[in-house]
């Protein structure tokens, strides 16, 4: 690559991001590709061929005094314009492991408890040496560290397949070593992205005004080493706890999260019956935790066809597919312990967890009495009723659709249930007649559903892959519509809501993987010069009046935050209410 003039004219770089640059890159086999270097306030990007370090090292060196300058840890199959810096689909190779370990700072994290954060250098470092392998390359980036653990050779990414597997292992990892700091009560951001950005030493911290540092240079790793680690499985333990000589090499803390939890105890009481689902979601919520595979041995030898190779990669392949803890609420659809811990995931009884309901003690305050504290809730809970969601309403095959839809997303059945009827309502739309609600009185049926859950149950991907039905049918309209000419072919309403419903209906079943393959024949639309609106996201009292009058049979309107939602209510009157 030739360098604009005015790179030409600086000192050659900090040597550490040359060195940084090659650790990451310089190997055999190196796909052509493009790193790119941002410039984080600006908002933009430089793109450099994998082979042409030393330019990209130039440009971090000019640029460092101005602004934050970042490197993304996946090289992008091709150079883009400004202001992109490309998405994980463009990414073609992966270095290796990266993660954050962000010290606590009361100007970022004022509304994050202290406790949440490691407090000093030296806690990170202590959790590095005895939870982690020696990182490749750490960055002491002013506030905190970034490790790298790279690969002998790139991970190459040359299909969607590859990309799903590189995707599936970073997020492993990253919930690897989420689930250690947990133990610690500590909080690390999310960096699993492929395209994630880092820091890169010898440039400029300007948010603390420190240069980041190489803190240590250690080995590159072969894959399978990380992989084992990431199934949890690093010191080999395990096979002591297989011969039975793991009296003493259990983790403490984990066994007394077996005694707590009581699906956890049915597993250890019941392990020689204990059924394929069952040890999996057990699996699931042990072997990212320290120790978890050395006990999950343990757990599982009393089962006659136990076999300590065949389970480690269990272990393993658990992990990769299903990264992230099961929740409570997903394991009583399975085997119902009848418990309220006042959690949800097993894994967090590691740590005592703080009833959001329960009020804060305010001190000096004798006179208050503690029994009606929580009365306000209790009145909610008595409005609100805990009842099951009634499955019975649906089709046998959309039920079994939809279970074995939240079994491979491991989350609630009852979501998908709820994001189905959603689905469902949008392709009958106004087919059903108004309804009688009192004597005298019809009218028309409007279906009001909201999802409410905590971070990290997976709403929003559970809602894409049902809703995609909605999608394709709306790009089934629009596609159509270009074609189609001004002429009615005379399709009856009736009949388009029927082939609405159709269609939405048989994506339905292709979207969870679960349908049977129907061979429907395709109805021909009908001729207009608008096609017709299926869904809309955020649209303004004036353009949803409009909307509806286009589309007789109704609109869905979906909005991914409940917060959106409600806010629309103020969006006139200077937020006085709508």
């Amino acid at each position: 690559m030739t360098l604009p003039f005015k790179f030409h004219q600086t000192k050659p770089p900090n040597p550490d991001i040359l060195v940084f640059f090659q650790t990451l890159w310089k190997r055999e086999h190196v796909p052509e590709g493009y790193l790119v270097i941002h410039e984080k306030a600006k908002s933009r990007s430089h793109f450099f061929k994998a082979n042409d370090l030393e330019a990209a090292a130039h440009t971090a060196e000019v640029l460092k005094d101005r602004d934050n300058i970042l490197v993304a840890m996946g090289l992008q199959r091709g150079k883009l314009s400004h202001p992109q810096r490309g998405a994980e689909k463009g990414v073609v190779a992966i270095p290796g492991f990266w993660f954050e370990f962000d010290l606590w700072n009361p100007m970022r994290d004022s509304k994050c408890p202290r406790e949440t954060f490691p407090q000093t250098r030296e806690e990170i470092i202590q959790f590095l040496d005895d939870s982690l392998p020696k990182p490749t390359v750490l960055l002491d980036t002013g506030g905190g560290f970034h490790g790298f653990w790279v690969f002998k050779n790139p991970l190459i990414i040359s299909s969607d397949k590859d990309r799903k597997e590189a995707k599936a292992l970073s997020t492993a990892w990253h919930n690897r070593l989420a689930n250690l700091g947990i133990q610690f009560n500590w909080h690390f951001d999310n960096v699993s992205s492929l395209e994630h950005l880092m820091r890169i030493p010898g440039t400029i911290n300007h948010k603390y005004g420190t240069i980041v540092t190489i803190e240590q240079i250690g080995e590159t790793f072969q894959e399978d080493d990380l992989m084992i680690f990431t199934a949890g499985n690093a010191s080999g333990a395990h096979k002591q706890a297989a011969n039975g000589t793991d009296g003493n090499t259990l983790n403490p803390e984990l066994v007394k999260l077996v005694n707590r939890c009581t699906f956890l105890k049915h597993c250890e009481e019941d392990a020689a019956t204990l059924s394929e689902t069952e040890w999996h979601r057990m699996v699931c919520i042990l072997a990212s935790t320290g120790g978890g595979p050395e006990l999950i041995h343990h757990l599982s030898k009393p089962y006659h066809k136990y076999n300590s190779d065949e389970t480690d990669k269990k272990i393993q392949n658990a992990i990769i597919k299903n990264p992230g803890p099961i929740t409570c609420e997903h394991l009583k659809s399975i085997w119902n312990c009848g418990q309220d811990c006042k959690v949800t995931s097993p894994i967090h009884l590691l740590k005592p967890t703080p009833n959001p309901f329960q009020p804060i003690a305010v001190p000096n305050q004798e006179d208050e009495d503690p029994e009606d504290a929580n009365v306000e809730f209790e009145i909610l809970k008595d409005k609100i009723p805990d009842t099951p969601f009634p499955w019975e309403v649906f089709p046998e095959q959309v039920q079994a659709c939809l279970g074995d839809l939240a079994d491979a997303l491991s989350v609630s059945q009852d979501m998908t249930g709820v994001i189905a009827l959603v689905v469902i309502s949008s392709a009958i739309g106004s087919a059903v007649s108004y309804v009688e609600s009192k004597k005298g009185y019809t009218a028309p049926i409007n279906l009001w559903l909201a999802i409410i859950g905590e971070t990290g149950h997976k709403k929003t991907p559970t809602l894409d892959i049902l809703l995609r039905p909605v999608y394709e049918y709306q790009k089934k309209q629009n596609d159509e519509a270009k074609k189609q000419s001004d002429q009615n072919q005379g399709i009856s309403g009736s009949q388009e809501n029927e082939n609405k419903a159709q269609f939405i209906l048989n994506q339905l079943f292709n979207s969870a993987n679960q349908a049977q393959n129907t061979k429907t024949k395709t109805p021909q639309p009908q001729s207009q010069t608008k096609p017709e609106s299926t869904y809309t996201t955020d649209p303004t009292i004036e353009a949803l009046l409009q909307l509806l009058c286009e589309n007789a049979k109704g609109i869905l309107l979906y909005q991914d935050e409940l917060s959106s939602f409600l806010l629309n209510f103020n969006k006139y009157r200077g937020g006085r209410g709508g």
